[in-house]
């Protein structure tokens, strides 16, 4: 920010300038990550970034979680475990 600055960009710009570095950043990152898991022995069937921990919930991490269990009762067991999430409850149980 501060080069930005220092070579004459105005605020606005340089902070438009800093957060597009960053999401590009952010997604070369991701992109290392992916490749590093899809070597191991048993890669993950689905990712799911977790970014702003403040207004975080659970529902995205349950859905991924939930489409990729392919055993149907393990499924259930996730689901009937979120009892917080009533929501989540009924998607799955009018699925089925």
């Amino acid at each position: 920010m501060e080069q930005l600055l220092e070579r004459g960009c105005m605020w606005e710009e340089a902070k438009e300038k800093v957060e597009e570095e960053e999401k590009h950043m952010l997604n070369k990152l991701l992109e290392n990550i992916q490749y590093s898991l899809r070597t191991c022995k048993f890669p993950p069937q689905a990712y799911l970034a977790l970014t702003d921990e403040e207004t975080a919930d659970c529902t995205s991490l349950m859905k991924c979680t939930a489409n990729v269990l392919t055993d149907e009762g393990l499924q259930k067991l996730l689901i009937s475990t979120q009892q917080a999430n009533i929501m989540l409850n009924v998607e799955y149980a009018v699925r089925r």
